[in-house]
């Protein structure tokens, strides 16, 4: 008779994402990416508002743009969200050794980050709606009410973008370390980002954050091969 319990080997038994899934989620992030750099090189919501400015917004700049505003920030704020899904998800997924762990603090930044960003930004645009349908004094006055208290206006905001981009930062880590995406695009990725903190012109902005937009959607391209691989 023996005291020694029996050793029992545990093995994982997850299985890889289907083929399938893959490339939906390729797919969605391809769409959302090429919509999203759309909006931001044309932004139809009107010129880019300047967060750090004594006024983020005037009455008139709302007014002047409500025809488009509301739609297109709403598509805007659709597409970043899906981004920051997608992402993650295919970050995981591609990441299978080495970085595996930074790809999964990564995501859960990523995913964090963009619903509060969403939610965030749906809230701005909202206000601005609002703003045009009262009457005119009492737009004014949200106005200046929203513009005096920035850090409920845009603090959401703000901070899920901040997450969002310190996830995506560890992500290209990750991808770079598992060397499951060519180095010289996580390189292109980080220098894009690093150049929207730079205070940029606003068309050189424009064009930076749409670069860096659609080198991100690009990651759709290991994922549909990695789906193909898979049968």
């Amino acid at each position: 008779m023996t005291t020694t319990a029996p050793v029992t080997s545990f093995t994982d038994h997850a299985e890889p994402a289907q083929p399938g899934r893959i490339r939906l989620v390729a797919a969605v992030l391809a769409a959302a990416s090429v919509t999203l750099a759309a909006l931001v090189v044309t932004h139809p919501w009107g010129e880019r508002l300047d967060s750090s400015a004594e006024d983020v917004f005037t009455y008139g700049y709302v007014v002047d743009n409500h025809a488009n505003a509301w739609p297109a920030m709403l598509a805007d704020v659709i597409a970043f969200g899906l981004i920051a899904f997608c992402v993650a998800i295919g970050a995981v997924h591609l990441v299978r050794g080495r970085g595996r762990t930074a790809a999964t603090v990564g995501a859960a930044l990523v995913v964090l980050g963009g619903l509060l960003s969403a939610m965030g930004s749906f809230a701005f645009t909202t206000i601005l709606y609002f703003v045009a349908e009262l009457p005119e004094e009492s737009g004014r006055a949200l106005t200046d009410t929203a513009n005096d208290d920035v850090k409920h206006l845009l603090g959401v905001e703000m901070a899920g973008f901040l997450l969002f981009t310190l996830g995506s930062l560890v992500l290209a880590f990750a991808l770079f370390r598992s060397r499951a995406v060519p180095r010289l695009a996580v390189g292109l990725f980080v220098l894009l980002t690093i150049a929207l903190f730079v205070g940029l012109p606003n068309a050189a902005m424009d064009a930076a954050q749409a670069g860096q937009v659609l080198v991100t959607g690009a990651l759709a391209i290991p994922l549909l091969r990695s789906a193909a691989a898979r049968g």
